[in-house]
């Protein structure tokens, strides 16, 4: 029912903000030690874990609209968020010329997310719901092999990069690089083949 599906929205929040919040942790630990950040750009570490914490957090508008099967306003919402995420990095890089304004660029236009993503829950998820353990851990039993999947998805798509970039030189990285330009072709097959299925699939 609504209740219940409101529940397992809140539960899911909840885990993405946690998930944000280890993940900026980590960058304010880890990026400080880095010899990149020792000289020109120290003093980003602030706010890369601001933007990383806002994003994960921010990342169940891209998949809420598609499980409430509202496809033309999940599709208005990537189009235009990816059009106005263009414009505004584009302005902020060539008419300043300093990562500083990217990065307050990419934060702003985060916190504008998860701005849309509350004003969308209060409008299509009202009801309230209580916390329950034993659906927390029937939530948690049921996401954690789709999680693995993707991690290990992910994983596979980085380390190649990762290992090209650390053993081979500059000249056989950029032309791994260009062999690799098929692949954001693949990927927006990928996602539009599950986006479309998974939900007809759920109904089963």
């Amino acid at each position: 029912d609504a209740a219940e599906r409101r529940a397992y929205i809140n539960q899911t929040l909840v885990f993405l903000a946690a998930l944000g919040g280890v993940a900026a942790i980590i960058i304010l630990v880890w990026m400080p030690t880095l010899a990149l950040t020792q000289s020109a750009h120290t003093g980003y570490a602030g706010m890369a874990a601001a933007f990383t914490f806002m994003w994960i957090a921010a990342a169940a508008l891209d998949a809420l609209p598609i499980a409430d099967e509202r496809i033309g306003l999940n599709t208005r919402l990537v189009v235009g968020w990816a059009l106005l995420r263009t414009m505004a990095l584009c302005a902020a890089a060539f008419g300043t010329g300093k990562l500083a304004y990217v990065l307050v660029t990419l934060c702003a236009l985060v916190a504008a997310r998860l701005i849309v993503l509350a004003f969308y829950v209060r409008a299509f998820h009202q009801h309230n719901a209580s916390w329950q353990t034993t659906r927390i851990k029937r939530h948690l039993a049921y996401i954690a092999p789709l999680a693995l999947a993707a991690s290990l998805y992910g994983l596979r798509l980085q380390a190649d990069p990762w290992i090209v970039a650390h053993w081979f030189s500059a000249q056989e990285f950029a032309a791994f690089s260009l062999a690799m330009v098929v692949l954001p072709l693949i990927n927006i097959l990928r996602q539009s083949i599950c986006n479309t299925a998974l939900p007809e699939m759920n109904r089963l």
